[in-house]
């Protein structure tokens, strides 16, 4: 009897617990990316975050936000309360705690039905920190859940699936990014009439040849843009490009999208083709080199 009364007792208060949980989680990564850091040290996490609108810390402000105001809640319905009370305009409003836990599961999921969606089918990225949100809302929903009603359960799948699947339907457009203002090094020699602009991933080896090959031999008029792979993930979806490292080459009218560290070579190694083949349309030619790329969002394996 005892061993039963403490279950349900523990039961009762394991929502409060994750939830604080989720306090700790979602607190300490927006103190990292204060100091400049994260708990997530993978690409995909860069490349995802590229497409946050006023950066990392509003969205991680919201998280935290949200455990924190769940654990409350928990915390009171755990206690045995059913509803509270606020002033509301100078009214006294009474809120079903119960229903107020619903509500928040609710929005969770829908928030997380479209970072997911937007992870795998816009940026094609994953970003590890957003999927340890998603199994602390899951967790959260499920625990919570076994005590007080099913229906919770149902409530937050449904959300997540239907903005899932409705953002799957969608064919996302890539915001506009300025190459000139997200590059961080302007390799320049002479006076070029035009800017290439080198998309390269941190961990790629492939981008650091090519990279290397630009700083050395690269002695005529000619001026190379070196672009970080994490900011711009709008520009390879919109390019549908997977892979780095990328040269883009915006010569007025005619267009050149480059990838592999063997083409992008060649391509700065001999470009006479391009100063004598003019055409009168735009065009945009994309040449891939796979064995000599790196995946965009992942380590490149040596």
């Amino acid at each position: 009897m005892q061993d039963s009364v403490m279950a349900r007792v523990t039961a009762k208060y394991l929502p409060f617990a994750i939830c604080m949980g989720g306090v700790f989680y979602t607190a300490s990564e927006t103190v990292l990316k204060l100091l400049g850091t994260s708990i997530c040290g993978s690409q995909g996490c860069n490349v995802v975050s590229s497409f946050a609108r006023y950066g990392d810390v509003p969205v991680l402000f919201m998280g935290v936000s949200f455990f924190v105001v769940m654990a409350a809640f928990t915390l009171l319905v755990a206690s045995g309360r059913e509803d509270l009370g606020v002033r509301f305009f100078g009214r006294q409003v009474r809120i079903n705690l119960h229903m107020a836990v619903m509500v928040m599961i609710m929005a969770a999921c829908a928030a997380e039905g479209y970072l997911v969606g937007f992870q795998l089918y816009s940026a094609a990225a994953i970003c590890s920190y957003c999927m340890g949100m998603l199994a602390l809302v899951i967790v959260t929903m499920v625990t919570y859940a076994f005590v007080h009603g099913r229906l919770v359960i149902l409530s937050g799948v449904l959300t997540f699936c239907a903005v899932l699947v409705v953002t799957s339907l969608i064919n996302p457009v890539g915001r506009a990014v300025n190459l000139d203002e997200v590059s961080v090094e302007k390799i320049t020699r002479g006076k070029p009439g035009h800017t290439y602009y080198l998309i390269y991933g941190a961990d790629c080896r492939h981008c650091e040849k090519v990279i290397d090959y630009c700083r050395k031999n690269l002695n005529d008029d000619f001026c190379v843009a070196l672009c970080p792979m994490e900011r711009c993930g709008a520009v390879l979806e919109s390019l549908n490009v997977r892979e780095v490292p990328v040269l883009l080459a915006d010569r007025g009218r005619r267009k050149e999208i480059i990838t592999g560290e063997g083409e992008i070579l060649n391509y700065l190694g001999y470009r006479e083709p391009l100063d004598t083949f003019l055409l009168s349309t735009p065009m945009v030619r994309a040449l891939s080199g796979h064995a000599d790329t790196c995946a965009a969002g992942r380590v490149c394996a040596e």
